[in-house]
């Protein structure tokens, strides 16, 4: 708020007792000092300052809000680890342009689509029954290659399976 002091010379101040206290020193000093508040208005105060958060930043929100997935799940399908995540939303980090592009991916798709993009990056775990019966049928005959696509993991994986029970 603006007051008018003796001089006719506004300042800013929050009070009149605030204007006041800024010319302490020259009441101390004898001079009289006449604070005039008759025509004093309140102005609102400023907005805060608006932080432009990155793209990254907006996109994570916005998936997070449309989709509402976590931010753990978004990471494991864009390929970052959610504190990266984190740290995109918070401005602190810039993404890369793959990280980008699969944000911006991830940001256009219907929610059925992200639901499906989650469970196909989550990595399964297979149970015991389910890796004991990959051994057998394998060493009855049946190939890596049809094992892995039934139980939907690769090759390699189900030759470190057959490794891991032989050992």
């Amino acid at each position: 708020m603006a007051v008018r002091v003796l001089v006719s010379r506004q300042f800013d101040a929050d009070s009149v007792e605030a204007a006041k206290a800024s010319f302490k020193s020259l009441s101390d000093a004898g001079w009289a000092v006449l604070v005039d508040a008759s025509d004093v208005s309140v102005s609102p105060a400023p907005p805060p300052a608006v932080v432009n958060k990155p793209a990254e930043g907006l996109l994570v929100d916005e998936i997070v809000e449309k989709h509402g997935i976590t931010l753990t799940e978004i990471g494991k399908i864009v390929g970052v680890t959610a504190g990266c995540l984190s740290n995109y939303r918070a401005g602190r980090f810039r993404a890369s342009r793959s990280v980008l592009c699969r944000l911006r991916r991830l940001a256009n798709q219907d929610s059925i689509g992200a639901k499906k993009a989650v469970s196909r990056r989550i990595v399964r775990k297979l149970t015991d029954d389910q890796c004991l019966d990959i051994a057998v049928r394998n060493s009855s005959g049946e190939s890596q290659v049809s094992l892995a696509k039934e139980f939907g993991i690769s090759r390699s994986r189900v030759t470190r399976i057959l490794e891991r029970l032989e050992a």
